[in-house]
């Protein structure tokens, strides 16, 4: 169970959890219980709506969505936040528009790394 690993590892900085059934209130809490975590990936997990996508991202430094069921909308409204330590941003189809991509060239001044991911539309 997250919540358990959550309160056992406080210290924990990175967590993949690419093509696992995890849910958005098991990613906040992890998010609230994890404040040092700086590496989340959650590459093709399905049931990932994206409500956690505000406090407790500040510190993210890598975030990867892609092939998650996250919209534009939500990485839109995540990106216009300060994000100051974010330096990779991995984005999938549904996430990537032009407002989106606009947005993360102006609030994301420290993005080393964008991947976006059949992003034909754009």
């Amino acid at each position: 169970d997250l919540q358990a690993i959550a309160s056992v590892c406080p210290a924990l900085a990175s967590l993949d959890l690419s093509g696992t059934r995890v849910v958005d209130y098991a990613v906040a809490k992890i998010l609230d219980h994890c404040p040092g975590l700086r590496h989340l990936a959650l590459r093709g997990c399905e049931l990932i709506a994206g409500h956690f996508l505000g406090a407790g991202t500040q510190e993210l430094s890598i975030l990867d969505l892609v092939q998650s069921t996250v919209v534009a909308q939500q990485v839109a409204d995540f990106v216009r936040s300060p994000r100051p330590g974010l330096r990779k941003l991995c984005l999938g189809a549904r996430q990537v528009t032009e407002t989106v991509v606009r947005l993360v060239g102006q609030h994301c001044p420290h993005l080393a790394s964008l991947e976006l991911e059949a992003a034909a539309q754009v």
